[in-house]
């Protein structure tokens, strides 16, 4: 068992420790009376934690036998019928413990007085809130652990339209390069079977290292350089502490396509510059490029394709993994389209 899965299980060991005490014992400094019966009763928090420990087994046999397998399947009466199998004897138990303590024990009261006592009548009403209580806390997990199903299941499908996007990208570059004869279209075939092995066993992670992602970035934009022409200037800058963070995979390439797709011009020079740097964890991650005339049917040099596919797909997913911990600005100043990210990483 790694030392992660351990952690989370003590967490949630702790946590759930913290709420039955808080349960069983916090009610108690509200009643303005506790102080008085605490002298009269110094065992009082014996009696309240022998009282309430039955409950306890019954919260967890509900929450993870009953419901699943009578509960959520529908099968109501067979449900019932096991709840009520279980409560019976369980009252009867708390009952006893409370007899013993009450007349034998402590000697608060004669066997007549118990008989009588209201408390052991309202342990009916005690047993009931717990199975209510076991029933909301499975449903409330059942709700989130749904919820996360669903958010990975978006994941899942916003990543895999990644992919087909790029290759569809890439192979027209390729293809452009074959058709002119190019020498340089047996290195644009290994360049793009080195991006494919990235793709096909990296990106199935929740997180990659971040280098890795740098890696990616720097192939496809050598990739790019094969088919441009030389007044395009391109410059890749890295800071040198990237290597101790991690990322979820293909979420900053959408910006690098946008800014060859939108922002080169075989006429006029261009400029790409992008640059990414990490301190304190706090990523950011910098794109601008040239706007060009004939860029505007395509959204004016990128800003209108800023919302097209690619970024609208990205947006989905720094909204889904990086909620409250990214910002995201596309703007134009001066014929330039400007990114830029910042996120928060993990390392």
């Amino acid at each position: 068992m790694s030392s992660s899965i351990f952690n989370t299980i003590a967490v949630r060991i702790l946590l759930h420790l913290t709420g039955w005490v808080l349960l069983i014992y916090a009610p108690d400094f509200f009643d303005e009376g506790f102080a008085t019966m605490l002298n009269e009763n110094p065992n009082y928090f014996w009696h309240r934690a022998f009282f309430f420990i039955p409950l306890i087994p019954l919260f967890y046999w509900n929450a993870y036998f009953l419901i699943p397998k009578y509960l959520i399947t529908r099968n109501i009466r067979a449900y019932a019928l096991a709840l009520v199998s279980s409560l019976v004897p369980l009252w009867g138990l708390i009952v006893l413990i409370d007899y013993i303590y009450h007349v034998h024990i402590s000697h608060l009261m004669t066997m007549e007085q118990w008989f009588f006592y209201e408390p052991i009548r309202d342990s009916i009403l005690d047993i009931f809130f717990f199975v209510g209580l076991s029933i909301a806390y499975k449903f409330t997990l059942l709700w989130f652990k749904n919820e996360r199903l669903k958010q990975q299941a978006e994941l899942d499908l916003l990543k895999s339209q990644v992919n087909p996007h790029f290759l569809f990208n890439t192979l027209n570059s390729i293809y452009s390069l074959a058709h002119q004869k190019s020498d340089k279209t047996e290195d644009a075939i290994l360049k793009l079977s080195q991006l494919m092995r990235y793709m096909i066993y990296d990106t199935n992670k929740n997180k990659v290292a971040l280098s890795k992602e740098v890696d990616y970035l720097n192939d496809y934009i050598e990739l790019q350089k094969l088919r441009i022409s030389k007044n395009v200037s391109i410059n890749f800058e890295v800071a040198e502490n990237v290597s101790h963070c991690s990322i979820e995979p293909m979420l900053l390439i959408p910006f690098v396509e946008n800014a060859f797709k939108h922002g080169i011009s075989y006429t006029n020079a261009s400029t790409i510059n992008i640059r990414l740097d990490v301190t304190q964890k706090r990523l950011r991650f910098n794109v601008e490029n040239t706007c060009h005339q004939q860029n505007k049917e395509a959204g004016t040099g990128g800003i209108k394709s800023a919302s097209g596919f690619g970024l609208n797909n990205i947006r989905k997913r720094l909204a889904l993994l990086y909620p409250n911990q990214h910002s995201l600005n596309i703007s134009k100043k001066n014929n330039i389209h400007l990114v830029e990210l910042t996120l928060q990483l993990e390392e």
